[in-house]
């Protein structure tokens, strides 16, 4: 019996759904302190009647900017809270319908490229069972919805490229919803822009994309106006970049504390020993071990007095002569080594967001009950140490390194293929295109501190898709040398 395409697109769909609802169902996240918690609040918010309300710096009604997040994401939950009855179950089965649909909506842009129909399926089997996006959907975060819009932008520009025309008012409509969902995702202006640039004539090029400005700013403006008329910081903020603020907030204290780690921070654990106890003010659970960053003594003697001083202060927020005390030790180490802060650190993040053999990308792994003084403690361990570690924890250890070892030959495989496409002009552009989101993308995480694994993940299916187009291209290729 000869398959077909609706076959095909119906057993990928179930092969990405299936699995992820056996893993909400098995292993569903823990909600509670931490930024699951906080979309919830602000979606029950919404659908109580207090708008985008009780966002990172509080549970009441007031009204919240969300800090370093975007509304986009609330709003979702909200809507299928809605439908839903307010079932976290549903929220999560949500997540896992998305990721499944998007997998077929940029599937089905390969036919005229992929003529084998079982390559066809092999991969859309290797998007739906990918081990690095597939246990997403079991958290209320944003990853899922990061994953999902990403392919569905990817499919259009793939589209663009090989039809040389696009409907701007649905692609409009898809970055929208993008921008609105995490902020990082701004940079897919950059894979777009260079798609119309190459498929376009630079006059339509240019009109393309200053309609889409301008489709973009409407809903831009109107979260901009609403901030200011709330007097609330009118443009989302991450702390690890610098960022101009409207008001003085709880975010506005940490400045120059965030700053001075910016000089020494190069993985995800010490960030997040130094900067999660911040929003509540738990400053006696910041870990720095001072031992293993790199800072000259002087400044490191200076910096362990502050922060001494700093631990006194729990529960209040930093006072300004703290912060700007540690601003001005951050500048002093900026200027002695300009070479180190601008591209040795952000080199360093990169490679280790990359290389981190430790994460759990999502799979039910992660170490609870674990104090960031332990977890620094196991980063900085001996090779024996970890190895006796790994030794004691074989199951998580194996659910750790399968995915990891997979972003890894992933990332292999990618930097072959660039090479390899840079002469095969069906893939030519489209690897390019490609190579510029996963340049920007690591330039930003690099500089801006977006360095956990999690934030990765929505470019893993991308190179992943251009990987198996390219061993698919090489082999025909020397099947038709031989």
């Amino acid at each position: 019996m000869r398959i077909n395409y609706f076959q095909i697109y119906l057993l990928v769909f179930l092969i990405s759904l299936i699995p992820k609802i056996l893993l909400i169902i098995y292993f569903p996240s823990i909600i509670e302190g931490n930024d699951q918690e906080t979309y919830l609040r602000v979606a029950k918010n919404i659908l109580s009647g207090c708008g985008i309300a009780g966002g990172p710096d509080n549970e009441s009604c007031n009204p919240t900017s969300m800090g370093p997040k975007v509304p986009g994401y609330p709003i979702m939950l909200a809507f299928v809270m809605l439908l839903s009855n307010s079932s976290y179950f549903f929220l999560k089965i949500f997540n896992a319908f998305v990721i499944s649909f998007s997998i077929i909506y940029f599937l089905r842009t390969l036919k005229t490229i992929v003529k084998s129909k079982f390559l066809f399926f092999a991969i859309g089997t290797i998007l739906s069972l990918s081990p690095i996006t597939l246990p997403w959907s079991r958290f209320i975060l944003t990853e899922p919805i990061s994953i999902s819009i990403t392919l569905i932008i990817f499919a259009e520009i793939f589209l663009l490229i090989q039809n040389k025309k696009i409907n701007i008012i649905k692609f409009s409509f898809f970055i929208i919803i993008a921008t609105f969902t995490r902020i990082d995702l701004f940079l897919l202006f950059v894979p777009f822009t260079l798609a119309f640039l190459i498929s376009c004539s630079f006059n339509k090029a240019l009109k393309n994309l200053v309609i889409i400005s301008l489709i973009l700013s409407i809903p831009w403006t109107l979260w901009f106006v609403r901030n200011y008329y709330h007097n609330l910081p009118i443009f989302p903020h991450h702390w690890g970049v610098e960022i101009l603020r409207t008001t003085t907030d709880n975010y506005d204290a940490v400045d120059g504390y965030i700053k001075w780690t910016n000089t020494w921070i190069v993985n995800e654990y010490q960030l997040a020993s130094a900067w999660n106890p911040l929003p509540n003010k738990e400053f006696k659970d910041i870990f720095i071990d001072f031992e293993n960053i790199k800072l000259d003594e002087d400044i490191k003697k200076e910096s362990k007095i502050l922060f001494n001083e700093l631990i006194t202060y729990a529960g209040q927020p930093i006072p300004k002569k703290i912060d700007n005390e540690f601003r001005k030790l951050a500048q002093i180490t900026i200027d002695r080594d300009k070479f180190n802060y601008y591209f040795v650190l952000p080199l360093k993040r990169m490679v280790f967001q990359w290389g981190n053999i430790a994460s759990s990308n999502g799979w039910p792994v992660e170490l609870q009950n674990i104090t960031h003084k332990e977890r620094i403690n196991l980063l900085n361990a001996n090779f024996k140490e970890k190895v006796e570690w790994v030794i004691d924890h074989p199951d998580v250890s194996l659910i750790k390194i399968i995915p990891n070892f997979w972003r890894l030959l992933i990332l292999m495989i990618f930097f072959i293929s660039i090479v390899i496409n840079f002469k095969e002009k069906k893939l030519k552009n489209f690897t390019l295109v490609i190579f510029s989101y996963f340049f920007i993308k690591n330039i930003f995480a690099g500089y801006a501190n977006f360095i956990e694994v999690r934030y990765l993940i929505n470019l893993i299916p991308i190179l992943e898709v251009i990987c198996c187009l390219s061993i698919i291209s090489f082999i025909e290729r020397k099947k038709i040398e031989r």
